[in-house]
């Protein structure tokens, strides 16, 4: 793990995925913010596996992509009807953001409220 926190090398990143959910949650989420600019799909296998990772955690994601896709989401976030997701949701919607984080935001309320009619 300190060699991908030192080399932000993808090769070390990929080689800690069977072993995510044993990494210490600050480590996780210093590997996820290194990573997650240009190895998303590698993010999001590691993030599946990382219990570790709270609700709160993958919001993160909305605000460092510029868009992200309905796919992605699907993989990165575990959709709930919990009113401390909805709230975070719904602030960040009405905070100073960009556009492209608004509409992250904006996205995953659709989605999940899509989730949430399919169960």
């Amino acid at each position: 793990m300190e060699l991908a926190l030192a080399t932000h090398d993808p090769l070390f990143f990929k080689a800690l995925l069977p072993c995510a959910a044993q990494i210490p949650h600050d480590d996780a989420l210093k590997l996820i913010e290194i990573f997650v600019k240009y190895q998303f799909t590698l993010v999001t296998a590691f993030v599946s596996v990382a219990n570790q990772i709270t609700p709160k955690d993958r919001f993160m994601f909305l605000d460092t992509r510029r868009e992200i896709s309905e796919s992605e989401m699907e993989r990165l976030f575990r959709y709930s009807n919990d009113d401390e997701s909805t709230r975070l949701v719904i602030e960040n919607l009405f905070a100073n953001k960009s556009y492209h984080q608004k509409s992250n935001y904006l996205n995953y309320l659709m989605c999940s409220i899509s989730s949430l009619k399919k169960k």
